[in-house]
């Protein structure tokens, strides 16, 4: 029988070990990608014998690293090199309208002796969009209609709605507020501004996605309770504005932003090497 490993040299028998070979597709060892919103996090990490490898977007922006030389890439953020080679990149995609849209990421290593592998991955990138409210303000303008009381009290409630397509979020903030003995330049001139607790808040929204809040002013009579209502109803869009009105004897006041949502890691710009 025929040994393919063994060679003989006069009456020396040599024993010919074969060389590994590293076939494609080894140099790979983790690539995972997650999008928040329009912010795309890819984790990377090559194994030993990795020269350099790119990362297509799929928008036209190309990430090229190199594990031993300088990085160079355009678009997407980059955390520093590190000691087991593994890597994170942020991009974030630029949209012409609030729909949904999907990518395609391709992952190319090289190594030594033409080893080559790739990784192909399809995203679905979905914009989101942050509303924030600052405190709500609100003051007594005017006593109130009841001739009969020395103080006016009342209750204030802000319920909030966010109808989420995943899972419907509610809750309810405020209670009682008194002015208590007001004298006759109080019920002429408007009281201090008073904070609603708990009314500083911010909401996640997708744009099919939409935030319903009401805030009750109940002011308690003897005779018969007073409500005064205002309701605010939001779909996601880019805006910011600070809002002062008026409903009944009670005057109020909050900032509102709506923006993008771009999640970056240490909320870092992003860096073009």
């Amino acid at each position: 029988m025929k040994n393919n490993s063994l060679n003989t040299i006069g009456n020396e028998i040599i024993v010919l070990k074969p060389s590994p070979i590293e076939l494609a597709g080894s140099l790979i060892e983790v690539f995972n990608v997650t999008t928040v919103s329009v912010v795309a996090t890819a984790e990377i990490k090559v194994k030993t014998g990795t020269k350099n490898f790119q990362l297509d977007l799929g928008d036209g922006h190309v990430s090229r690293i190199s594990t031993t030389g300088p990085i160079i890439h355009s678009g997407p953020s980059i955390s520093p090199r590190s000691e087991d080679r593994t890597y994170t990149l942020q991009h974030v995609y630029e949209i012409s309208d609030d729909q949904e849209f999907q990518m395609w990421i391709l992952l190319s290593t090289y190594g030594q002796g033409n080893i080559s592998d790739i990784r192909i991955l399809n995203l679905t990138i979905r914009p989101k969009y942050r509303i924030w409210f600052s405190d709500i303000f609100f003051r007594l303008i005017e006593k109130g209609d009841s001739l009969f009381e020395s103080e006016s009290e009342w209750v204030i409630t802000q319920q909030t709605h966010v109808q989420h397509t995943s899972e419907p979020y509610q809750e309810t903030i405020g209670g009682p507020f008194r002015w208590g003995e007001l004298n006759i330049v109080e019920q002429v001139l408007p009281t201090p501004y008073i904070r609603l607790e708990g009314s500083r808040k911010s909401y996640d929204l997708f744009r099919n996605e939409r935030l319903l809040s009401s805030i009750q002013f109940l002011e308690i009579d003897p005779v018969t309770d007073d409500p005064y209502w205002l309701y605010i109803s939001l779909d996601p869009k880019s805006s910011q504005e600070t809002v002062e009105k008026t409903t009944g004897p009670i005057q109020y006041r909050y900032d509102i932003s709506i923006s993008l949502l771009k999640p970056l890691i240490d909320n870092s710009p992003l860096r073009t090497l």
